[in-house]
């Protein structure tokens, strides 16, 4: 990188967040990013074009001095929101819906104090200008992606000496807030000519655009009625609802809903699979999703929609829309009704003069994807006409999103090269690939909604209490509960039950996973912990936004994933913070950890943790002893429970009332002689501290050779190792980074240094302290759900654990952890249904916990083929799109 590109902060096209209320600019300003490294932004102003995203509604809390991740969000008005189940829905009562909500969204702010009209663009542009001079910078560099390129682009129109460079990734020029009908027919267009090109797909719907031109001619007729089950039957809070509904869906619905697909890397695979299966008369896939998005209460952030309505459109765009809402196939859907709705807001529109085009000599790289529906590659290329010095680089096979920068190696390394004025390639590949079928989502969605009565016959119960197994019992699930256990010859089955002949097989409770990183391993993370029985799971920190969506959307029954217990973000030394900012990491680590460096930041960040609704709290790593007992005490005000790694000494440890210590490297324990270590682990037993040795993260991780790492992560195709297809783009590209930084270290004299961490963990065991499972998931090689049973061989294998104690410590420790156990942990009447029926005995060989062949996750039966279906969707899913850490 040139000298004097070098020095330059670079910030994220988001940089700042400003509260902005009637009282004035003495509120003052908070930066959300000013590190030393380029933060990525994404869909940054709470804006989502999908249509499954857009359920009017509002939730969030008054814009008061605040975390700078917060600004006014919609409060809940239901009232406005819900359409009727039974009648399909119109743009003319989706726009209407939408601007009952937005004027009593709008009236709410302004008892408030809440300006929305100081919300545009233009104000944000100049909080960066504000934030490069708060830094001393002379320039800075703008790394920004979908919104954050129309930000980015406003900013250097308004303060042409502000940056050096910039990348912009899925471009949104100052004109192109409101999306053209034509972009939808296009994309419709290229996922025709990829289906004419698939010999399985050619057969079964050689014309695309016809077939669903049909479905629409029918669905004109008459609307179509689906029954379904009903997701609703089985809400987190404990609530039963019907076990079936009806739902009437007509041709805005479900060109809405396939338009939504389109612009969703995920989404857009099954786009020929599913309008082929429409055109056969089964509209079950698309109904799911439908009733999903009608009973959402929420339509986001009322930043962003007055951002948008700002922004705006000038006549000539609105009067193609126009044009092209009469002429296109999508015609008004591909369009959001937000932007028929914006007098509700009473914002004030920026003007044409603000939609004019951009010019500029800051050198620009703009990254486009060929698959790229909200974001096309005619954006770049037109913003591209005022940049004398800009780049292109094209990525066949990308869609909008993440995608745009890690779903090629080739990509973050040509951002690089730019950075640093060397030469970039034009194009770059990207892997894409359409489902043949339904299988994936039927399959998985089928199971989903599969929660009526199931008895298990002839079943061997290991219940997790430890004691011996029961051969020749039937264990019965009921409204989501167990019903009964007993012997074969004394249950009362329930009428209509499914019946599982289990003969020869064995039922144990959930396993859980007390060790991953959620916001890491991603979504697709969630149905492969379920396939492979782990029914619950700690995160132990990241990026609380994202992790609460996955949280709420499981607890909701809206999507298969385990039981999640999260922290929030991580507590980190702030110094340590500031390192990883300065180098630059894949992880948003402004997003992932929280710095502090004093008591006094300890008192206040914890209760600022605490405010975000977190299980508990997790402390990585503390500039003092100082620092760390404050963190225990704020806790404990908050009457929350602490866990981490080992920071200070054990008595230190019992002092700040840590529950869980993580990890095999334990210095400071191993540090004291016999006797005083004795006394350490008979105060953690009687303190109730539990160990989380996260063994697997030796075998399976830091001891394997660099090279062959990184062949495995390099192995997208799953060659080395199947389970590598469904890792994300963006879990993949943090494990490179991970390998790159250890190779460039000193080599660990591991062969030296294992015997005594694993004499060390032995000892804890048999001092009686609990040891319960994790794997540290997000580690490079560890894989969701898979390494959590590599973990339970390991505990056998090096701490002299039996296969019974490994499952008691899997099942009954974790639940009784959280004070659960009333509830989850063991298998007996009354308690929640997280059951694994395996095809072999654990108590045999604990390896056997890999030979699944049914899971109960909260109520919900998935048979094997239905288990099989979820890691099918998860490949799917790995293959076509980039990371994503928002759900």
């Amino acid at each position: 990188m040139p000298s004097g590109v070098r020095s330059v902060p670079s910030v994220g096209a988001r940089g700042v967040a400003r509260t902005r209320r009637r009282r004035g600019p003495a509120d003052g300003f908070r930066c959300r990013a000013p590190g030393g490294r380029a933060v990525r932004v994404r869909e940054s102003r709470g804006r989502h074009r999908a249509r499954r995203a857009r359920s009017p509604g509002c939730s969030g809390r008054p814009a008061r001095a605040r975390r700078a991740d917060d600004h006014p969000r919609v409060r809940p008005l239901s009232r406005h929101v819900r359409h009727p189940l039974d009648r399909p829905l119109t743009r003319a009562a989706e726009t209407a819906r939408l601007r009952a909500a937005a004027r009593a969204c709008a009236a709410y702010w302004g008892t408030q104090g809440v300006d929305l009209t100081a919300y545009t663009t233009e104000a944000s542009a100049d909080d960066l200008e504000t934030l490069r001079r708060a830094l001393g910078a002379k320039r800075v560099v703008l790394w920004g992606a979908s919104y954050g390129t129309h930000l980015a682009l406003a900013a250097m129109r308004r303060h042409p000496a502000l940056a050096s460079r910039a990348i912009l990734a899925g471009v949104e020029g100052p004109d192109d807030t409101v999306k053209l009908p034509s972009s939808s027919d296009r994309q419709l267009d290229t996922l025709a000519s990829l289906a004419r090109a698939d010999l399985a797909l050619r057969a079964a719907i050689p014309d695309l655009r016809g077939a669903l031109g049909a479905v629409l001619a029918r669905l004109d007729r008459a609307p179509v009625t689906v029954r379904l089950a009903d997701p609703a039957a089985t809400t987190g809070d404990g609530t039963t609802a019907p076990d079936s509904v009806t739902l009437v869906i007509g041709r805005y619905d479900f060109l809405g809903f396939v338009n939504g697909a389109l612009g969703n890397g995920e989404g857009m695979a099954f786009v020929p699979a599913l309008i082929a299966a429409a055109a056969r008369g089964d509209f079950t896939v698309p109904a799911r999703y439908i009733l999903a998005d009608r009973r959402l209460t929420s339509i986001g952030s009322a930043m962003g929609y007055a951002m948008d309505c700002a922004s705006g459109a000038s006549p000539a765009r609105r009067g193609r829309i126009a044009h092209e809402a009469r002429t296109s196939l999508f015609g008004a859907v591909a369009v959001d009704p937000m932007s028929g709705a914006c007098d509700a807001w009473g914002v004030h529109d920026l003007g044409n003069a603000y939609r004019r085009p951009v010019r500029s000599a800051v050198p620009v790289l703009f990254i486009s994807g060929t698959l790229d529906l909200n974001t096309p590659v005619a954006n770049a290329r037109a913003v591209a006409r005022g940049f004398p010095n800009a780049r292109a680089l094209l990525i066949d096979g990308a869609s909008h999103g993440d995608a745009l920068f890690l779903a090629s190696p080739a990509i973050p390394r040509a951002m690089l090269d730019f950075l640093a004025g060397r030469p970039t390639p034009a194009r770059v590949g990207a892997p894409f690939r359409l489902a043949p079928d339904l299988s994936p989502l039927s399959g998985a969605r089928h199971a989903a909604g599969d929660t009526g009565s199931v008895a298990f016959a002839h079943v061997t119960v290991i219940d997790g209490t430890g004691g011996p197994p029961r051969a020749g019992m039937t264990v019965v699930v009921s409204e989501r509960r167990i019903a009964a256990v007993a012997s074969d010859d004394a249950v009362h089955l329930p009428a209509g039950a499914r019946v599982v002949d289990a003969r020869g097989k064995y039922l144990i409770p959930g396993l859980w996973d007390m060790h991953v990183h959620l916001a890491k391993a991603g979504a697709t993370s969630l149905a492969l912990f379920v396939a492979n029985g782990v029914t619950s799971v700690r995160d132990m920190g990241g990026d609380f936004a994202m992790i609460r969506a996955l949280r709420d959307s499981v607890r909701a029954g809206q999507r298969v994933g385990p039981r999640i217990e999260t922290p929030g973000p991580i507590l980190e030394d702030a110094a340590n913070v500031a390192r990883m900012l300065r180098e630059g990491t894949v992880e948003p680590v402004a997003r992932f950890r929280v710095p502090l460096g004093t008591p006094a930041d300890a008192e206040r960040v914890v209760d600022s943790v605490a405010r975000l609704g977190v299980d508990f709290v997790k402390v990585r790593t503390v500039a003092s002893r100082e620092v760390y007992l404050a963190i225990g005490r704020a806790v404990r005000r908050h009457g929350l429970t602490l866990v981490g790694h080992m920071v200070s000494t054990p008595d230190d440890i019992l002092t700040a009332h840590q529950r869980s210590v993580e990890h095999t490297i334990l210095p400071q324990l191993a540090a004291l002689p016999p006797v005083e270590r004795r006394r350490a682990l008979d105060a953690f037993l009687a303190a109730g501290i539990v160990m989380v040795p996260t063994l697997v993260v030796g075998e399976k991780s830091l001891f394997v050779p660099d090279s062959l790492a990184a062949a495995l992560v390099n192995d997208s195709a799953g060659r080395l190792d199947p389970r590598r297809r469904y890792m994300s783009g963006y879990l993949v590209a943090d494990w490179r980074e991970q390998i790159a930084e250890r190779a460039q270290g000193p080599p660990v004299p591991w062969a030296t240094v294992v015997p005594g961490l694993l004499a060390l963990q032995r000892e804890i065991h048999a001092a009686g302290v609990r040891m319960l499972p994790g794997t540290d998931v997000a580690t490079a090689l560890l894989y969701p759900g898979f390494s959590l049973h590599e973990e339970l061989e390991q505990m056998v294998r090096h701490l002299g654990m039996t296969p019974a104690d490994v499952l008691v410590s899997a099942t009954r420790y974790p639940a009784e952890f959280f004070g659960m156990q009333d509830s989850l942990g063991t298998i007996a009447p009354g308690k929640l249904a997280d059951l694994v029926l395996l095809d072999a005995d654990p108590l045999a060989d604990i390896r056997n916990t890999t030979t699944l062949r049914a899971v109960v996750t909260n109520g919900r039966y998935l048979d094997r083929a239905a288990l099989d279906a979820l890691l099918a969707a998860a490949a799917i899913a790995a293959a076509n799109q980039g990371p994503r850490r928002t759900p």
